[in-house]
């Protein structure tokens, strides 16, 4: 039994959804976009796993890990801001999401995976880490020559 259904490209969980299974979106070419609505706390391994059309995920503040290979394989996934109850973001978590161009994990994600952005044949990924000094992922930026700019907190609100 499904539960969600598609409409413009856009993924409709049903009410009652507490979590996204593995590979439950596996492959499926027309999602386009996902808000994560805040009855969902879980999210399976490789749950949007070469969905090539999704380009916009809104997480909800119920997550707190983005696990391994999530998001792998969405290559026209722009960007992504992690909210703050995220502490883990897992392995292979963006392989081969060639269009991220930012991603905006928060001063509360303690733990990024290994190889979080590798591409298939060594082909660079042009992606900014937007990461505050003395934070986790500045730390994952650096040691891994990724390039990073600071995430500015005002009254409160984010800006960037």
């Amino acid at each position: 039994m499904a539960r969600f259904k598609i409409e413009d490209g856009k993924a409709i969980l049903f009410e009652d959804t507490t979590e996204i299974f593995e590979n439950e979106f596996e492959r499926c070419e027309e999602l386009k976009s996902i808000e994560i609505p805040a009855s969902v706390t879980k999210i399976g391994f490789g749950a949007f796993f070469n969905c090539t059309s999704l380009s916009s995920v809104k997480l909800s503040e119920n997550i707190y890990e983005i696990g391994m290979a999530q998001f792998a394989l969405c290559r026209s996934l722009k960007s992504i801001e992690i909210p703050e109850t995220v502490k883990k973001i897992g392995n292979k978590a963006f392989y081969n999401c060639s269009a991220l161009s930012e991603i905006y994990p928060t001063d509360g994600t303690t733990e990024l995976g290994s190889s979080m952005f590798d591409l298939v044949n060594n082909n660079p990924i042009k992606v900014c880490i937007i990461a505050n000094d003395n934070t986790a992922a500045k730390k994952y930026a650096d040691e891994n020559k990724i390039k990073s700019k600071p995430f500015f907190q005002i009254s409160g609100a984010a800006a960037h």
